[in-house]
């Protein structure tokens, strides 16, 4: 199985200038390249792309280059506290499990720079009241931009309520 990801997609340029009728002008705001397919990279390219014509408008330039940076990337897991959302003061709730595991990929550059305290993962007290339930649904609140494909395990945490006196 290849294991590949876009890192990043770079255009030049990125802005052109656009001739035409101003009621087209007045509504534009991207200018489509050709269609293009790059299906099953595993190195990085960089290829030139004619963009798309329209009539009435003219470019500054027909065409644009396209740098695509592709990398490696693995997958990794990391046990995550649970966090309880919305609960009262005067009710003691235990959760279980405590932790839940987070398993994503990640590309190979940033493999390093992962760490617990980017990701949040709460369950929500209000589901009790809403749903009559004795399990309550984890979601993963907060997460680095550079890591895809998140699952937890398990999806659902036991609790135990208690009242404080």
């Amino acid at each position: 199985k290849r294991q590949f990801i876009e890192k990043n997609i770079k255009v030049v340029p990125s802005k052109i200038i656009v001739s035409g009728p101003i009621n087209i002008l007045d509504t534009l705001t991207q200018i489509p390249t050709i269609l293009s397919n790059f299906e099953n990279l595993s190195n990085s390219i960089s290829q030139e792309i004619p963009l798309k014509s329209f009539k009435y408008l003219t470019y500054s330039t027909n065409k644009v280059f396209v740098t695509i940076n592709i990398e490696k990337f693995t997958e990794s897991s990391i046990d995550i506290p649970v966090i309880l959302i919305n609960k009262p003061d005067n009710i003691s709730i235990q959760l279980n499990p405590k932790k839940i595991k987070l398993k994503f990929y990640v590309g190979l550059s940033n493999f390093k720079h992962v760490n617990r305290a980017q990701f949040r993962v709460v369950a929500d007290y209000n589901e009790i009241i809403k749903n009559n339930t004795n399990k309550l649904s984890v979601v993963i609140k907060e997460f680095p931009a550079y890591v895809f494909n998140l699952n937890c395990n398990p999806l659902t945490v036991n609790y135990i309520k208690r009242s404080k006196k």
